[in-house]
């Protein structure tokens, strides 16, 4: 059995920024988890020392970002919303709902836009785009339990890429899929970047496939014939992927034996904690009955939890396509985010990313997978988008604007909406509609107020019409007039937290802070906001 490559998420990323500091960034998710995001995913990038108290590290986090010179924007499928003890957002983080009309948002992609942190000889700090694609979503499963797959790319700012042409289009389109004038600062550093490189002619230079982007702009199989056809055909070939078609076969599966016609193909069988398989018997069984094709299983310690054989299991959530040959050893991997099925491999489809990637064998590959030969005794349905089924979804798009202290809505479908009750932490904002379609609509100056108040301690709002309730994550802007999270903190908190800072901190904290805490006493309404700008 092979060797599988290994490592934590966040230490894999975080060892791509070493000597370099964050400038810009854009995540791409289906799934969202906002305050797991802010509180321990943010920390990776920032490379900041944080408090265990939430409140504290967020406080922390909120200074970090004011330092950051460019923006943070996460692009999320607005049906994925994920609720945790995490808690909602709260920091300036650009939050953009997704709306897909024929499938789900569902690309799992992180862009980074660094530099070095020490210049060089001339006084430059040299900057890169840091591509990362995976399979993880931004929740507490895709990052800390699940086993995932991740692949990175590093692009230096004007240099040549394959990467160039097709991850332009993909963030072009980006831009297009998001509600009507709403800003993307964050996109624009990336696509900047992306414009500034020269694109490579070639697909592949002393018999090696330069790694290639996969957008979504042609089916899956398309895309792996045209860029590396010839390379691929007649390999062996596995496949991991935790979901499959609601169907009595895989077409996917059988598009790609007939592109590639592999020698052998094993495939993850996915398996519940008792043993079922999850998916229908009909298509186990004409897996099953395929010649060349086996069912396959991973190593048992790659998906525990703990060392203990009694520890719990991991969900295989990665999507890996691998092609490789023993002579002469040859492996090429499609990673990303796209499963084993119609809506991911096929065009109109879910909206999906990748990277077709060759790396250099240590030694001659063999499976990761050994044969599943034991049939399971029961079987048990499960597709990719029963998250969107649990956590609902609304067309409702909620803004409000820190700046001018304005509240407007957007209703993203075809006809007038409803009237919607607006709740949050089970208390009543009001009744808002019916709204016309696709327009922005500015809210009472009432509504705006009671928002406001409800945004210091929640971004999540439930809608509610003729069926169940839905959630929504509310978009802010201006979020620097925001007051700060400071204002929340209890005596004890803020005496650990300047505990914490050095002298040269509490002095920029004065500096920056004292204009805004001397409005919140008595004769606030005698002084004037100031804000300054620190070199």
């Amino acid at each position: 059995m092979a060797d599988i490559p290994r490592a934590v998420l966040s230490e894999h990323i975080q060892d791509c920024l070493k000597g370099r500091r964050l400038i810009s960034a854009v995540f791409l998710t289906f799934q969202f988890d906002p305050g797991f995001f802010e509180q321990e995913v943010l920390p990776v990038l920032l490379d900041v020392s944080v408090s265990h108290a939430a409140a504290i590290r967020l406080v922390q986090l909120e200074d970090a970002l004011r330092l950051l010179a460019g923006h943070i924007a996460v692009y999320f499928d607005a049906n994925g919303i994920v609720t945790s003890d995490s808690g909602s957002a709260k920091l300036d983080i650009r939050r953009i709902a997704v709306r897909h009309r024929t499938g789900i948002f569902h690309p799992k992609n992180i862009f980074l836009l660094v530099e070095q942190q020490e210049p060089d000889e001339e006084g430059r700090r040299a900057r890169t785009l840091v591509v990362v694609t995976m399979s993880a979503n931004l929740t507490r499963a895709g990052w800390w339990e699940n086993l995932e797959v991740c692949h990175v790319e590093q692009v230096p700012n004007g240099g040549k890429t394959r990467l160039r042409n097709d991850l332009l289009a993909f963030l072009m389109d980006l831009r297009r899929r998001s509600t009507s004038e709403t800003e993307h600062l964050a996109l624009r550093d990336i696509i900047d970047v992306v414009r500034r490189t020269e694109p490579r002619a070639l697909r592949s230079a002393d018999d090696r496939l330069h790694t290639h982007f996969y957008g979504g702009r042609e089916a899956v199989p398309e895309f792996l014939d045209r860029v590396a056809g010839p390379s691929l055909r007649g390999t062996y070939l596995e496949v991991l992927s935790p979901y499959f078609d609601d169907a009595t076969s895989s077409r996917p599966l059988t598009e790609l034996m007939d592109h590639f016609e592999p020698k052998e193909t094993r495939v993850f069988l996915p398996r519940s904690a008792d043993g079922a398989a999850l998916c229908r018997e009909e298509l186990y069984e004409s897996v099953r009955a395929t010649p060349s094709i086996s069912w396959g299983r991973l190593p048992q310690d790659l998906l525990r939890l703990g060392r203990n054989d009694d520890a719990g299991r991991r969900l295989m959530h990665a999507k890996v396509y691998r092609f490789f040959t023993q002579y002469p050893k040859r492996e090429i991997l499609f990673v990303g985010s796209a499963n084993l099925t119609s809506a991911a491999h096929q065009t109109g489809g879910n909206v999906e990313s990748g990277f077709l990637v060759e790396i250099d064998p240590l030694r001659k590959p063999e499976f990761w997978l050994s044969t599943d030969e034991r049939k399971p005794k029961d079987f048990q349905v499960r597709t990719e988008n029963e998250a969107v089924a649990a956590s609902g979804g609304t067309p409702l798009t909620l803004r409000y604007s820190w700046d001018i202290q304005i509240a407007e809505a957007f209703w993203d479908a075809a006809g007038v909406s409803p009237t919607l009750q607006l709740a949050a932490q089970g208390i009543l904002l009001g009744y808002v509609g019916p709204f016309a379609p696709r327009v922005w609509v500015r809210l009472s100056s009432d509504f705006a107020a009671r928002l406001a108040d409800t945004l210091a301690t929640t971004s999540l709002v439930e809608v509610i019409s003729d069926g169940e309730p839905a959630l929504l994550l509310v978009q802010e802007d201006g979020m620097s007039h925001k007051p700060s999270l400071l204002m929340h903190l209890s005596a004890a908190d803020i005496l650990s937290y300047w505990s914490l800072l050095t002298p040269e901190q509490r002095t920029a904290f004065l500096e920056s802070r004292a204009p805004e805490l001397a409005l919140l006493g008595e004769g606030a309404h005698l002084l004037t906001r100031i804000r300054r700008t620190l070199d």
